[in-house]
This record gives structure tokens, C-alpha cells and sequence, in this order.
């Protein structure tokens, strides 16, 4: 009768194991949706912060740190080379975000899932 014990506690620890890693597989993927959501909500806002600046100063120096400002306390980066500023004050660029994530930000080949680009533009409201 004394095996009954070992049996229960050996299935349980199997199964608190298993939960455990379907959890840290759930929050990286979780982790990765939504940084791409966030980086795209991001680069709109950097690009409509961009065309106000560009509307005020046309300089488009002024309106790539005004996008960057406008994301700098989140992390993200807006890319420089595919920073554009239309004749009408629209303004395109990327944002590039890396997700905070448990286990794929320390496996080398998983870590370049861990980083993700938004395309946005933008123009300036009257």
C-alpha cells in the first residue's frame, strides 16, 4: 500500500512540471503579441508627433526628434533610413521594439523572434 503515495506524488510532479512549462510558453508568446501591437500603436504616435513638429518647424531633423522623443521612455527605437517626410507633412517611419519575454530573450536562435518592427505614418490635425 505504501506505493499508492509515490504513484500520486510522482504524476503530480509531473503534471505541476508540465503546467509550469505551458505557463512560461504562454507568457512568451503573450510577451511577443503584444509588443508587436504596442510597437504599431507606437510608431503611429512618433509619426503623427513627427508631422506636428514638421508642420510648426519644417525641419525634418526637429520632426525625427520629435518622433523619437515621443517614444524614448518606452524603448523603442524609430529607424532612421526609412524615416520620410511627404511634401504634404505626412510623415512614414518604423519603430522597432524588443518583447520582455522569460525564456526566448536567453536561447540564442529564439532571440531575433524577440524583436519586432511597426510601420506607421501620420500627418498633423488642423
Amino acid at each position: 500500500m505504501t506505493d499508492r503515495g509515490d504513484i500520486v506524488l510522482g504524476w503530480l510532479t509531473r503534471l505541476s512540471l508540465a503546467l509550469g512549462v505551458l505557463g512560461v510558453l504562454v507568457f512568451d508568446g503573450v510577451a511577443l503579441g503584444a509588443a508587436h501591437f504596442e510597437a504599431a500603436d507606437a510608431a503611429s504616435t512618433a509619426a503623427r508627433a513627427a508631422a506636428e513638429e514638421y508642420r510648426g518647424s519644417h525641419d525634418v531633423q526637429k520632426s525625427y526628434d520629435a518622433a523619437y522623443a515621443a517614444v524614448r521612455d518606452s524603448g523603442d527605437t524609430v529607424g532612421t533610413t526609412d524615416f520620410v517626410v511627404a511634401p504634404d507633412g505626412s510623415v512614414t517611419l518604423s519603430v522597432t521594439r524588443t518583447a520582455h519575454t522569460l525564456v526566448m530573450k536567453e536561447v540564442g536562435p529564439l532571440r531575433r523572434y524577440t524583436v519586432t518592427t511597426a510601420k506607421g505614418s501620420g500627418r498633423a490635425t488642423s
